[in-house]
């Protein structure tokens, strides 16, 4: 796969771009959500989920069918709405950082008589049963406590295709991280939910590393109450420099509640560790 003019280029998998009525401003994306659309693929290509955004409220940049075939509703450098309200670490609305990824697929599933069906067969006097072996069994991230649930299997072209997506887009773009939906909006979300490899995914394309560099000691406050870090940045933004000077390059942007491990003081300077997760 191949991105030009913030457009994945039309070939094998992708289909021609359609546009959502649906999207905002300009986005510089580090980020990258996965979903699933909780709703049915009757052709198994995603042309129900993508003629359903095309008049919607609610969008997403990309929709992947179940045959594996990829339709792009949404420029990668414009916002689509598809992250709701949301947060992880010192980030809130993702909609303003994440480029997101909508799989067709039913989610969870529902115990019926001797099967398992989907939200829109549950309350059928003859509903379609979902075939033994594209069910999996399995416990949510968020619900660590419940007892195992059932889940409607991913397809492996689908897999391969966000795989293949997702590595075009670490080549194009800073991207820091691949985060579920269940992770931005935890409660109120539940995919793309334990059947998607979600962490094998982010395992495959992101890492953390440590970067050595220099503060404004004014900035940084000593605390050992956390597990990484003697210390946390206590500031909206700080500029994080190669050596102990306001001249010094930057090398990354700090934010506040930004844990760290303070190596040195010098002056009115900290040299200190970060730790930063990137494309690998």
């Amino acid at each position: 796969m191949e991105v030009v003019n913030n457009r994945l280029k039309v070939g094998d998998k992708v289909k021609p771009f359609v546009q959502t009525g649906s999207y905002g401003g300009a986005l510089k994306p580090d980020s990258i959500i996965i979903h699933y659309t909780a709703g049915p693929d009757a052709k198994g290509d995603g042309s129900q989920t993508v003629g359903f955004l095309k008049g919607a409220k609610v969008s997403a940049h990309m929709v992947v069918g179940a045959n594996g075939s990829v339709t792009q509703m949404v420029d990668f450098n414009r916002k689509a709405y598809h992250a709701g309200k949301s947060a992880y670490g010192n980030k809130v609305g993702y909609n303003s950082y994440a480029i997101g990824i909508e799989i067709c697929n039913p989610g969870s599933l529902t115990k019926k008589g001797d099967g398992y069906v989907t939200w829109w067969n549950e309350k059928k006097t003859k509903p379609i049963y979902v075939p033994a072996d594209k069910i999996y069994e399995g416990k949510h991230r968020n619900y660590p406590k419940t007892p195992m649930m059932f889940w409607h299997k991913f397809t492996q072209e689908q897999i391969d295709t966000v795989f293949e997506i997702c590595e075009t887009l670490c080549k194009t773009f800073e991207i820091e991280e691949i985060l579920g939906h269940e992770e931005i909006a935890p409660g109120r979300k539940s995919d793309p939910g334990p059947a998607f490899p979600l962490d094998k995914l982010r395992d495959t394309f992101i890492k953390k590393i440590e970067i050595t560099c220099w503060a404004a000691s004014k900035y940084i406050k000593k605390d050992t109450s956390d597990s990484y870090g003697n210390g946390f940045i206590d500031a909206k933004t700080l500029n994080l420099r190669a050596s102990d000077s306001t001249t010094a390059d930057i090398l990354l942007k700090g934010h506040k509640g930004k844990r760290v491990n303070i190596i040195e003081e010098k002056g009115d300077w900290y040299q200190i560790k970060v730790e930063k997760t990137g494309s690998v």
